[in-house]
């Protein structure tokens, strides 16, 4: 059942990505459409597959989908790399 009203397009291979309601999801800022079955995905729904787990549709592997699914691991790395050097700091003071 297509997500949100929106349709489809039949033949089209492009990942088309959506903003999401923060206020119903997980403060994930934007969606991944199925081009076939129409379903709103989430990063956690195609992070390990590459296929939509609704209808089997696989999904054309650009830069668009890598950054959809690396952007938020790479930020949370970044973060806690930061945190880390923080505390490290704080022991070498005297």
């Amino acid at each position: 059942m297509p997500s949100a009203g929106i349709c489809p397009v039949p033949g089209k291979n492009k990942n088309i990505f959506l903003p999401l309601d923060k206020s119903r999801t997980m403060s994930l800022d934007r969606g991944l459409l199925c081009p076939q079955c129409g379903e709103l995905l989430h990063r956690n729904d195609i992070e390990v597959f590459t296929k939509c787990p609704f209808c089997d549709h696989a999904f054309s592997v650009d830069t668009d989908l890598e950054d959809f699914i690396l952007t938020p691991l790479v930020n949370e790395w970044a973060k806690n790399q930061q945190e880390l050097a923080t505390v490290e700091e704080d022991r070498l003071l005297p």
